[in-house]
């Protein structure tokens, strides 16, 4: 398996559904690029979207596929590398208020918005009102929280509006992609005394 820095990568701008993109690919965005995704993410297929200094909007749910097993004849490694992921850089994402899972990456120079309104005086219990469940890395230097599920009252007041979970996938993936003879070792190890 090669690494992400030797693979080919292919120009995309404007609205691209993850589910018809060719799997295993880094796409690099002429311009601003809204993503939706009309299936689940199956096992073996992973894309990188690489938009630095454009702006990615997630138009709809980001799901991967569920079942995951393992082949007869396929190796523990072989499995790792066949986890479906998505990665997403971008210099801003912005995910729209429909949006309420994403299985994905997200990796923004600048901001990453949980909702698509922009000012936050428009912000009510009836606009970006639905809870997200971010299931993935997310590395940003602004992360905007703008959801408001759980904010009123009744059976949901106090839920959370976001949920970020870091699975342990996104490892297993990055570490199937790595060289083949990279390993992580041990360079130190100190015996301590018992505590009583």
């Amino acid at each position: 398996m090669s690494t992400l820095a030797s693979r080919a990568t292919t120009n995309i701008s404007g609205a691209q559904d993850i589910a018809s993109l060719a799997p295993n690919a880094v796409y690099s965005a002429t311009g601003d690029i809204t993503l939706t995704s009309s299936a689940d993410i199956p096992k073996g297929k992973w894309i990188v979207i690489s938009a630095p200094g454009r702006t990615v909007t997630v138009a709809s749910n980001v799901f991967y596929s569920n079942v995951i097993t393992k082949d007869a004849d396929e190796s523990s490694r072989a499995l790792m590398g066949a986890l479906p992921q998505v990665v997403i850089i971008a210099r801003n994402i912005v995910v729209n208020e429909t949006v309420a899972q994403i299985d994905a990456w997200l990796v923004a120079t600048d901001t990453v918005r949980t909702c698509s309104i922009f000012n936050v005086a428009d912000l009510g219990g009836d606009v970006c009102g639905a809870r997200l469940t971010v299931n993935g890395p997310v590395i940003t230097d602004t992360l905007l929280l703008y959801r408001t599920a759980g904010a009123g009252t009744g059976t949901g007041a106090g839920d959370p509006a976001e949920v970020f979970n870091l699975r342990p996938d996104a490892y297993l993936w990055a570490t199937a992609l790595q060289n083949e003879t990279a390993r992580v070792k041990t360079v130190q190890s100190s015996e301590l005394p018992p505590r009583y």
